[in-house]
């Protein structure tokens, strides 16, 4: 194997498969010698996704609203889910997700794998979590999604610690 082969065979590995990833490195790397392909894979590593997150984005900007809202409920929610069943919660949302699921394959965002399920890659799931979070207060409780069980328990604990003191609060009010 030659010192090109094995480079790609690492880089390849770095994009885990995400066909964007794969396009996007390919055409940064193409023309390079072999010293600017072991640079370019040493600063992917030390980047953590970052350049690929940066490219990954682009994609996400382009979307349009309704699109963008069925990748970020994806990304926190309905990754490996049955697509029927994701379908039928996104429509009765007012997502109209037998185009936006259509958009988000064709721009290679998702894939349907051949039990039916939504295939979401790991860094674009990040990515929307990251997308999530971003767009949100620095509490979780007042995030737009939660997906973990602890995000979930703290946002209701303290709705409820929030709820109770305004109802005492309501109680010593004198009108």
């Amino acid at each position: 194997m030659s010192s090109y082969d094995k480079l790609a065979s690492d880089i390849l590995w770095y994009a885990n498969g995400l066909p964007l990833a794969i396009q996007v490195l390919g055409s940064f790397l193409f023309g390079r010698d072999m010293f600017e392909w072991k640079s370019a894979l040493a600063r992917l590593r030390d980047s953590s996704n970052k350049d690929i997150m940066d490219v990954l984005r682009l994609s996400f900007d382009r979307l349009e609203n309704l699109e963008k809202e069925i990748f970020l409920d994806i990304a926190c929610f309905f990754n490996r889910r049955e697509e029927g069943y994701v379908q039928k919660i996104l429509n009765c949302c007012g997502l109209h997700a037998d185009i936006g699921l259509r958009v988000l394959i064709d721009k290679s965002l998702i894939s349907i794998s051949k039990e039916g399920n939504i295939e979401m890659h790991s860094l674009l799931q990040e990515l929307g979590r990251k997308i999530v979070q971003e767009n949100s207060s620095e509490e979780s409780r007042k995030w737009s999604r939660v997906w973990l069980h602890e995000q979930l328990y703290n946002a209701m604990f303290k709705n409820m610690v929030n709820y109770n003191c305004l109802n005492i609060e309501n109680l010593f009010t004198f009108s």
